[in-house]
């Protein structure tokens, strides 16, 4: 069934979500052919891109190198939180069997790994200043407005703008700053005044809205790659929540922050600042524990909403009360360490003995750096291994992730891309692979529907 805006915005129907992570990767280059280091029935990929710099992969998901030497990975669409942390989990299971290839070719090395950070921030060894990107994408029925002014002031944007300006306070990934720890690593590169998609540091929009009819995609920039399951899950569960309630007109006016200041309750966020929402001063956990109390009210009326956005509202209610009770040092964030990637990873810092919590500190720096490295081994797969109940993706579902696809879109679309390559080397035969079409020599199909998984009704 292909829901239309009205659906949404009188209705609870599943969301189509996916997931996109710029991975930076030692010895990676812009034009890397990735075709030797893939299985050879696990790709395809089209005339047009034969030199294997973007591929189509087995469980509908894209893999391609980014503009920067950054390897990408975008998740196929799903209809869950739940599933889209499972084709996460499988991205980084593919990326690092990619890098680990590399490794070996370019150092004949058969004693270590490539160094693979899943990081949002700056500061990576050999990627000076270099900003790596984790964007959401939803279907919504939130218009699209180019007017930065009319967006600015639009009820619904402005909805949008207030909840994203403070959702670093539970959702972000830590990062060492000059002078203090901050919660989120996007402060210095997102910009909600910003007009064009550009890169450039402290220019780059917090959200894109693209008309794609009969519904929106929205691309949510402001986000951390996290590395805790749960930050997972909740991110994108109470983010389509709280999309739910901005479609129905419903997200409060008293928790609307005033046009023009989003950039700096973004910055606030990350310093544990208060922030100014109506006549009021609050912290941004408390405006965070508002909106999940809102959502909750939301839910009262609206019984059909998801199970894991029911269950995300109280999971982001009651971390983000915790969030409130901590003293301006985050004494005590070890109580949210298996849930919060900021709070694992300063407890980790502080356990290991580290008092200077800087990008000064050579040691602190290339602890905070080591979390995000997605190694089997790394800093954060070891804790998620050691805190109780922190893993919520289990190996078995990781593994199926990445060779089979979800019942959406992109079941229909790796149907296709199979019935016309029978074998290897028709699999770069095709005309052009989108998200929304596959053009084979002489076939042309369409793929509008995202809730569709068969391709005989396309």
């Amino acid at each position: 069934m292909l829901y239309s805006s009205i659906d949404f915005q009188e209705g609870t129907p599943p969301r189509i979500m996916g997931g996109e992570t710029e991975y930076n990767v030692r010895h990676m280059t812009d034009d890397m052919d990735l075709t030797p280091y893939m299985d050879d029935d696990s790709y395809f990929r089209e005339e047009g891109r034969d030199d294997g710099t973007e591929l189509w992969l087995q469980n509908g998901a894209r893999l391609y190198v980014d503009s920067g030497g950054l390897l990408e990975y975008a998740t196929p669409e799903v209809d869950s939180a739940h599933k889209l942390l499972e084709y996460e989990r499988a991205g980084e299971a593919i990326v690092r069997d990619v890098a680990d290839g590399m490794y070996l070719t370019v150092t004949k090395d058969t004693s270590g790994h490539n160094q693979v950070y899943k990081r949002s921030g700056y500061d990576i060894p050999g990627k000076t200043r270099q900003t790596a990107g984790h964007h959401e994408n939803y279907t919504t029925s939130v218009p699209a407005i180019p007017a930065l002014a009319e967006k600015s002031h639009h009820p619904l944007h402005r909805a949008l703008q207030s909840y994203l300006s403070t959702r670093q306070v539970w959702a972000g990934a830590g990062m060492l700053r000059n002078g203090y720890f901050a919660l989120g690593q996007k402060m210095d590169t997102i910009d909600f005044t910003a007009l064009t998609k550009t890169t450039s540091e402290g220019h780059k929009p917090g959200y894109d809205i693209r008309p794609t009819a009969p519904l929106s995609h929205l691309e949510i920039r402001t986000a951390d790659g996290s590395m805790m399951d749960w930050a997972i899950i909740q991110r994108y569960a109470f983010t389509s929540l709280v999309l739910r309630m901005i479609e129905h007109g419903d997200f409060p006016d008293r928790l609307l922050i005033e046009p023009g200041t989003t950039n700096r309750s973004f910055q606030y966020t990350n310093d544990n600042q208060r922030i100014r929402v109506g006549d009021a001063h609050i912290l941004p956990a408390t405006h965070q524990r508002m909106i999940a109390q809102s959502a909750i009210d939301f839910i009262a009326d609206h019984p059909d909403v998801p199970a894991e956005e029911r269950a995300a509202a109280l999971e982001v209610y009651t971390a983000c009360c915790q969030i409130e009770s901590l003293p301006p040092d985050l004494d005590g964030a070890e109580e949210l360490s298996d849930r919060i990637d900021w709070a694992a990873k300063l407890t980790l810092l502080r356990r290991t003995g580290i008092g200077e919590l800087t990008n000064l500190n050579a040691r602190a720096l290339m602890t905070d750096l080591k979390w995000e490295d997605i190694a089997v081994n790394g800093l954060a797969r070891q804790w998620c291994e050691s805190v109780k109940g922190s893993r919520i993706a289990t190996p078995a579902a990781i593994e199926l992730a990445r060779i089979v696809p979800p019942v959406t879109r992109a079941m229909a679309r790796t149907a296709l891309l199979d019935q016309y390559s029978p074998t290897q080397e028709a699999r770069q035969d095709f005309k052009a692979i989108s998200w929304s079409a596959v053009q084979a020599e002489c076939q042309y199909h369409t793929l509008l529907d995202p809730y569709d998984p068969s391709p005989e009704r396309t």
